[in-house]
């Protein structure tokens, strides 16, 4: 299981090979339906041989995704006024719907933590379609204030085909 770690996620942390305490580590996980098969590739990559990649025979929505971002999970306070951005490198093969990254947030005392759909969703602007080679898809939020309680980081396919994911980075920007 690949682990998220802070700066470039090249998925070469695993759970095989932590040696830190365990209480501040946290998995990548997959959301998916029944036509998609999540991937942790360890052969293939874009500067090195892993990856996260999503197969998928049908039209529906997957993500590969990281929930546990904020105070809450132990994590630092997010800080008010600041925008965020999430980069990705992302490739594609034969995609017959599209590959995208984005970031969803949930403030304090903006409805319930268990309610997904309430959460804001910032999107990247650029999307992948059918074959492409490795491109850079970034997202950058609004100055977010209040700031987030916690966040989700997404890498989504929509449809059928092959997206491949690598150096991940989520950062805040002065």
């Amino acid at each position: 299981i690949p682990l998220y770690v802070s700066g470039v996620n090249r998925f070469t942390r695993t759970l095989q090979n932590i040696k830190s305490d365990c209480r501040y580590i946290w998995p990548w996980e997959a959301e998916r339906d029944s036509a998609s098969t999540p991937v942790f590739e360890n052969n293939f990559g874009f500067d090195d041989s892993s990856c996260l990649r999503i197969d998928s025979r049908g039209a529906g929505r997957s993500c590969w995704k990281v929930t546990t971002l904020g105070p809450a999970f132990g994590g630092d306070p997010f800080v008010g006024g600041t925008k965020y951005k999430l980069s990705a490198l992302v490739k594609t093969s034969i995609l017959g719907g599209k590959a995208m990254i984005a970031v969803r947030l949930h403030r304090e005392n903006h409805g319930s933590v268990f309610d997904i759909q309430g959460y804001e969703t910032f999107t990247s602007a650029q999307v992948l379609q059918g074959d492409s080679d490795w491109s850079m898809l970034k997202v950058v939020t609004p100055p977010l204030s209040p700031p987030p309680d916690r966040l989700h980081l997404l890498l989504i396919q929509e449809g059928s085909g092959t997206t491949w994911f690598d150096n991940v980075l989520f950062e805040a920007l002065s």
